[in-house]
């Protein structure tokens, strides 16, 4: 991997990751949520989906093979997530957004990996 793919592995792998994490924990609040309450978070739920669905589409324009397979991994998981969320399913959205985690988990550490090999940390 050369450096470029490597800062940019790293970078949308960490920024995805986090994204999910808060996707996840959005999750987590809306189980507890009620009526319209829950309504609404859904209107929220499925904005942070298409933000995380516009990241994921940028990384796989900018990462190599490798990191792109997971980056498919983690679009799945999204297409998952909104699927569940239709059907009210949110415990199993929820173990969708760890998987994704998981995926952009890897990317990063394939981009750390690749940062090392050239000697920047």
């Amino acid at each position: 991997m050369d450096a470029k793919c490597a800062v940019l592995a790293f970078q949308h792998g960490e920024r995805l990751k986090s994204e999910f994490i808060l996707l996840s924990q959005l999750l987590t609040t809306c189980s507890a949520l009620k009526g319209e309450k829950r309504v609404g978070a859904r209107i929220i739920l499925d904005q942070c989906i298409n933000t995380i669905g516009l990241d994921l589409l940028q990384a796989s324009r900018d990462c190599n093979e490798d990191e792109r397979a997971e980056l498919d991994l983690a679009r799945t998981a999204l297409d998952q997530i909104s699927i569940y969320l239709d059907r009210g399913e949110i415990e199993q959205a929820i173990e969708q957004a760890g998987c994704a985690i998981s995926a952009a988990t890897t990317v990063a550490s394939h981009g750390w990996q690749g940062l090392v090999q050239h000697g920047y940390f």
